[in-house]
């Protein structure tokens, strides 16, 4: 979902969020994990490897926060928050908005982009 001055917009696989991100600047991407085609980490891989990817905080969701993949990707750090599912609405909201804040501070003379749910 990319989120716009109100407006939205859903992808639900990752060939359609890698074209989005060309056109979209990502303040913050929530990813789950089970995504039809590839795996989350397996778009994040690509994403990564795409010159025009601006790195954004990433909160990965899954139901399974077992997966070996998603406990190397927290380990490892390559995600900034996990959430397991099932998860509460504000929850997700809140960490959104800590990962924007959190990006302005790092960053102040950024300029207010969106963030990006993709997923189920």
């Amino acid at each position: 979902m990319t989120w716009r001055a109100g407006g939205a917009t859903v992808v639900h696989n990752a060939a359609a969020a890698r074209q989005v991100f060309h056109h979209v600047r990502i303040e913050v991407l929530t990813l789950d994990v089970n995504l039809p085609g590839i795996s989350g980490l397996e778009l994040l891989v690509l994403l990564r490897q795409d010159p025009t990817w601006n790195e954004p905080p990433i909160i990965l969701m899954s139901a399974d926060a077992g997966q070996v993949a998603v406990t190397d990707a927290i380990r490892d750090g390559l995600v900034t928050k996990f959430l397991r599912k099932p998860f509460d609405v504000d929850q997700l909201v809140h960490e959104i908005q800590v990962a924007i804040a959190n990006t302005e501070h790092d960053n102040e003379e950024k300029q207010p982009g969106t963030f990006q749910t993709f997923g189920k």
